[in-house]
């Protein structure tokens, strides 16, 4: 027989700070979108242990590894478990702005969740010479500390 306990949804941990996600340089220079699936398992502390990528595009993957690799975590209180294992995926998409020489070029990442992260950059012509400005857009209250 099963008590309401055991069958009570485990909340998440609580992500506490978090490096700023980019856009990889090989991936812009190739015009490179798509998503990076990755699992990850945290240690009893809140930090990550360990990082398996599910798929992805190879311009991508190093990118959105590094990131969840910097994650810290607040782990729910009273639960005794062995094993934190989690799934992340990165959406890596272009504005459809093109830019010129001298233009700003701007980087709006999204965060619904460490579920979920969006990363979207314009794109720069070939040979032009352009700035990275990083506006972060959360739907939800963040709790991530850029570092």
């Amino acid at each position: 027989m099963l008590c309401a306990a055991s069958v009570a949804q485990i909340s998440d941990p609580i992500l506490q700070s978090a490096q700023m996600p980019t856009y990889p340089a090989v991936a812009l220079l190739t015009v490179k979108e798509g998503d990076v699936k990755l699992s990850f398992v945290l240690d009893q502390n809140g930090n990550v242990a360990s990082v398996d990528i599910l798929s992805g595009d190879p311009s991508l993957r190093a990118a959105a590894e590094t990131v969840v690799r910097s994650w810290r975590f607040k782990l729910p209180a009273g639960l005794f478990r062995t094993e934190w294992r989690y799934e992340t995926t990165f959406e890596y998409r272009f504005s459809g702005r093109e830019l010129e020489s001298g233009q700003i070029a701007t980087l709006v990442v999204t965060v619904d969740s460490f579920h979920h992260l969006k990363v979207v950059s314009d794109q720069v012509k070939p040979g032009a010479d352009s700035h990275i400005q990083v506006i972060v857009s959360p739907h939800v209250t963040p709790t991530i500390q850029k570092r």
